[in-house]
């Protein structure tokens, strides 16, 4: 006879398997390690007070929870009334903490005052040390600057994880509710990839994670989160259509650029906005065709020089000066 076994029971693990013997993992990894009783860890971090820890159960952290968004960073408490053993503490979720991308700074428009009054568009280059930053400066990291990071006219922030919510803050979140067991359920491999389906009421996601850190949440409100801590290729064999109800902003650190083998139509119902900070350049093959239903300025401020091969005609309807 063989035995079978037909479910298991949640426990708190208080010593580490020895898989040589029966009952025990065969290959020796669980339980985890940091999971077991009488470890020690540091209260506040890197203090060197050492305070014993209870053993944890070997329900997965992130499937842990009672509904109350913790407002407090366990790795700075001084004293040990708020347990470890939750989500807030899996590794997954302190990895996108960490590496949560903030003060994404969005494109300006060309601030023309000098020669031309600017259009109703607000946010004009030169404003608050922006330009500082568009030319590669540091800025300092000072509370203006922390203030500059909250204003969504020039920057954008990557979601919190889990909670939601755009805000540089890190106790603002879009929901109120954090995963209550047993609503969320969770799956956890070996190597650490993470998949939760959150049915926890006010608060459910979807999300999937792989261990390098590049991810895919749905959270409660619907936002959607792909981060790609690698390279990201999509092939479209076919059409694709893309509509996007509101603004959209695209930030790019590095070079751009677009191939388009046939034509290409670009169509703006409102103002349009180009502002190179280089040097532009541009080559037509053919012929070039502008036709300005209203006025037109052009402010040189150094050298101007044309050069025409053939023959050039300028026609004046009312008046013509030059100075």
């Amino acid at each position: 006879q063989e035995p079978v076994v037909m479910g298991t029971i949640g426990g708190k693990p208080e010593e580490e398997c020895n898989p040589i013997k029966g009952f025990n993992d065969p290959f020796g990894q669980y339980p985890l390690n940091d999971y077991l009783a009488n470890e020690f860890r540091e209260v506040p971090k890197d203090s060197h007070n050492y305070v014993p820890k209870a053993a944890e159960p070997d329900t997965n952290r992130l499937a842990r929870g009672n509904l109350i968004i913790p407002t407090i960073d366990s790795t700075s408490l001084t004293d040990d009334s708020v347990p470890l053993s939750n989500g807030e503490n899996s590794k997954s979720l302190e990895w996108k903490r960490k590496t949560r991308q903030e003060g994404v700074p969005k494109a300006l428009a060309g601030n023309t005052s000098s020669s031309i009054d600017n259009t109703n568009e607000p946010f004009y280059a030169g404003n608050s040390g922006l330009d500082s930053l568009l030319t590669g400066q540091v800025i300092p990291d000072t509370s203006d600057y922390a203030t500059e990071i909250d204003d969504p006219n020039y920057y954008w922030n990557e979601p919190h994880p889990r909670y939601g919510g755009v805000k540089k803050s890190k106790t603002e979140f879009a929901t109120s509710y954090s995963s209550c067991y047993p609503y969320n359920h969770v799956r956890q491999s070996e190597s650490g990839h993470v998949e939760e389906w959150d049915d926890t009421p006010s608060a459910e996601r979807l999300h999937r994670y792989h261990k390098s850190g590049t991810f895919e949440e749905i959270q409660a409100d619907g936002t959607r989160i792909v981060k790609v801590v690698g390279d990201n290729y999509e092939i479209v064999a076919g059409e694709k259509d893309v509509l996007i109800s509101g603004d959209c902003n695209i930030t790019v650190e590095g070079n751009c650029r677009l191939l388009t083998m046939g034509s290409m139509v670009q169509e703006v119902r409102g103002d349009y906005h180009l502002n190179v900070l280089g040097d532009m350049r541009v080559k037509v093959g053919g012929n070039m065709v502008q036709e300005i239903m209203s006025a037109r300025k052009i402010k040189v401020e150094k050298d101007d020089d044309l050069k025409v091969g053939k023959s050039q005609v300028i026609n004046v309807g009312v008046n013509a000066e030059v100075q």
